[in-house]
């Protein structure tokens, strides 16, 4: 017997209704939101938010995003006045207060974030997202062991499988455990790899795992997770940030031709900044090759418009003061 014979008649006018607001709900589209965020084209951005808060002002989630938007342009006199506005739709809505931190935190108003927040845990159901930013906050305050007791509290008791594509709170005490020097490698990089696991479909994540791994030269697991956030990325306009980060784990597992063709792929097809960071990968093949000179022309090209590139300066390092030297 079909399943759907039980659906009562209230049932599915819930189904209909649910399935009808949540149309208005999300009138824009969210692709193309974070599309304008990692573009940086706020303008665009704070139109499609406005646009979907005229239609459906009862969204107190696009009122806190748009507040995002503001604030990221520094902006905090309007990102706060938008936050307030979606108080008054809606004094639930835990993203509401979790923006109050946010700009407040990059005020460096510390206690104005905390008194927010506490705020938030008061009110709102969903206290986990709260907390795990409380966490991140007092990461940024330097109180290391609040941080580790407030998130803990996220994570403790509950399975991976309850946090679905949330994988926040992990990567958090991934930070945390970095700050506090814990040289605890596999602590460090387990909750990097849980926050990978859990939000699968973010390519920022599996970036930021991709990256950690590297670090620690973890090797075969940062190659997996930054091809996943290549396959997630294509078509976005950082996807070469993802391709340089592979080139780099290429050389640390001395796949030395397999690095330099993915470094001259982007140098040739590349444009802006990436050119030269691409060039800034070819001459750390280069010094594999012993070919410091042209080593040293790379990182030079770079170092004229960036003197603060870490790659390239410790490349020259390299020829001038390492092996290579002259």
């Amino acid at each position: 017997m079909s399943k759907f014979k039980f659906f009562s008649l209230s049932g599915i006018l819930i189904f209909l209704i649910l399935l009808t607001s949540n149309s208005v709900i999300y009138a824009y589209d969210k692709d193309l939101l974070n599309d304008y965020m990692n573009q940086h084209k706020y303008k665009e951005a704070i139109e499609l938010l406005k646009k979907d808060i005229s239609i459906n002002p009862k969204d107190s989630f696009s009122y806190s995003q748009l507040a995002d938007v503001y604030r990221k342009q520094k902006n905090y006199n309007e990102a706060i006045k938008w936050l307030k506005e979606g108080l008054r739709v809606n004094y639930r809505d835990s993203s509401i207060y979790i923006g109050f931190g946010k700009v407040y935190r990059d005020m460096r108003n510390y206690s104005e974030a905390l008194k927010w927040l506490n705020e938030g845990l008061r009110s709102c159901i969903d206290q986990d997202r709260i907390n795990e930013f409380l966490g991140r906050l007092y990461i940024v305050m330097k109180e290391y062991d609040k941080a580790e007791k407030v998130l803990n509290s996220v994570v403790e008791g509950k399975k991976v499988e309850d946090f679905a594509y949330w994988g926040c709170p992990f990567q958090a005490l991934g930070e945390l455990y970095t700050h506090m020097a814990v040289i605890n490698k596999n602590k460090i990089l387990d909750n990097y790899k849980k926050s990978a696991d859990i939000d699968k479909y973010k390519d920022d994540a599996q970036f930021a795992t991709a990256k950690i791994c590297f670090e620690y030269g973890d090797n075969n697991n940062a190659m997996e997770y930054i091809e996943r956030a290549i396959n997630l990325a294509r078509g976005r306009e950082y996807l070469n940030d993802y391709i340089l980060l592979k080139g780099y784990i290429l050389i640390n597992a001395r796949e030395y031709s397999k690095a330099e063709k993915v470094f001259k792929q982007i140098a040739e097809k590349g444009s802006g900044r990436y050119v030269y960071e691409a060039r800034v990968g070819l001459g750390h093949t280069e010094i594999i090759k012993k070919n410091y000179k042209d080593a040293e022309m790379y990182f030079r090209d770079m170092l004229n418009i960036d003197k603060s590139n870490i790659m390239a300066n410790l490349g020259m390092a390299w020829i001038f003061s390492g092996p290579g030297a002259k």
